[in-house]
């Protein structure tokens, strides 16, 4: 019980003198919290899809490609929480965002029990030059929590970026897609 104490007295300490900061707001994270505050955890908005009903994320490949079942964890919008966390994630060297989601989404999707017989997690990979400038692959750790809550395998090197795309932050919609 006292390196209990302890720990948490150094981790408190730790916390004033090089204080964690929300991804979402900027606001310092306290004792419990992690990566993400609570205050912008309960505003994040969930799309509460699931996998046993048609949902929107269906409906933007039908007809484009054959897929038999989309889903996503959030909503995104230019100018939300949500453009702030994966801003952080893919562009400010903060990996672990990528393991909070993933831990998120995976016991969403488990508890939900529609998706009990996955067999493999595959990321989408990133250009060699993409990979070799940001460090790490923004869905790697996000790829291996969604196995784990699926009980599935996690295996990177089955697809292969081959041409080193510019960014798509600046296109449009259709664009993007072509």
């Amino acid at each position: 019980m006292t390196h209990f104490k302890l720990t948490n007295i150094l981790n408190d300490v730790n916390n004033i003198l090089l204080p964690t900061v929300c991804f979402g707001c900027n606001a310092r994270l306290y004792r419990g919290e992690k990566t993400i505050c609570t205050v912008c955890r309960n505003q994040l908005p969930l799309t509460d899809d699931n996998y046993n009903e048609e949902n929107s994320i269906d409906r933007i490949f039908y007809g484009r490609v054959n897929i038999k079942k989309a889903n996503s964890l959030l909503f995104f919008t230019k100018n939300g929480i949500v453009k702030n966390i994966i801003h952080h994630l893919k562009y400010k060297n903060q990996e672990q965002i990528g393991e909070f989601l993933g831990n998120w989404f995976g016991e969403i999707i488990k508890n939900d029990g529609s998706l009990n017989n996955i067999d493999i997690v595959i990321p989408v990979p990133l250009h060699k030059k993409r990979l070799k400038k940001r460090g790490y692959n923004q869905v790697t750790l996000f790829g291996q929590q969604l196995a784990y809550h699926l009980n599935a395998d996690y295996a990177e090197g089955i697809l292969i970026k081959t041409s080193n795309t510019k960014t798509q932050t600046k296109k449009g919609r259709i664009y993007r897609w072509q």
